[in-house]
């Protein structure tokens, strides 16, 4: 017996299901009406047995969308000869749905993510009207000269620091960077972002910014060819 003989002997045998997990059945039921369905009709044509689909398939199959499930399961009865000769059903049906993520099942990528969706929104939402008071008016208002600022950086350690409302963002940066021991943040390429004003510019003071030490400002670094935030602030 030669080794393509010896080869074809061998059968593919799937892993035992793990009896803690729901039924393949059960987990069918939480599919919307129109896939589960479709995806019952498989089992009645032959197409698919008990026992060919997991608890996890279904799982993936279940987090998408209604259509995007319909999508998945076209896929499945327009490639029904594949899937009855696959080796794993189950596996089968997990590449369909991460296909489907993608738009890969259709011709018109239906499904998939537009990378330039969040950055058209962004250019198209209106930037919020905000007034902010003088200097001396804002001082006079907190009743203090003195405020706690709260500073995250992108590793999700916080620093807390007292300064003086009249300190400029260049001054609260450099006494930052000299009493938060943090690597990896050079004076150069260091940056405060605000929540709502952006990126606050070195040679303005707390004041103007209206700071008042409730909000927290995020530590971030400079990126080569960004563009400035909320300009009129600039």
């Amino acid at each position: 017996m030669n080794y393509r003989q010896k080869k074809s002997h061998h059968e593919y045998r799937p892993l035992p299901r793990d009896h803690t997990e729901p039924d393949e059945k059960e987990t069918m039921k939480l599919l919307h009406q129109r896939p589960r369905e479709k995806l019952e009709k498989l089992y009645d044509d032959g197409t698919l047995k008990t026992g060919d689909l997991d608890h996890k398939s279904l799982l993936t199959l279940q987090q998408l969308t209604e259509p995007l499930q319909l999508k998945v399961i076209e896929y499945l009865e327009t490639e029904r000869l594949f899937l009855a000769n696959s080796r794993s059903k189950a596996g089968f049906l997990v590449s369909a749905c991460d296909r489907a993520k993608k738009g890969e099942l259709d011709a018109r990528g239906f499904g998939a993510l537009d990378p330039w969706r969040q950055s058209l929104i962004t250019e198209c939402t209106p930037r919020p009207n905000i007034n902010l008071s003088g200097e001396s008016e804002w001082i006079a208002k907190l009743g203090k000269p003195e405020i706690t600022i709260q500073v995250t950086f992108p590793a999700g350690e916080g620093f807390s620091a007292t300064a003086n409302l009249t300190d400029s963002i260049a001054q609260v940066k450099d006494s930052i960077l000299m009493s938060s021991h943090v690597e990896d943040f050079s004076r150069s390429r260091f940056k405060l972002v605000h929540p709502v004003y952006g990126s606050l510019r070195e040679d303005r003071s707390l004041a103007f910014y209206n700071i008042s030490g409730n909000e927290s400002l995020a530590a971030k670094l400079k990126l080569r060819g960004g563009r400035k935030v909320n300009r009129q602030y600039s």
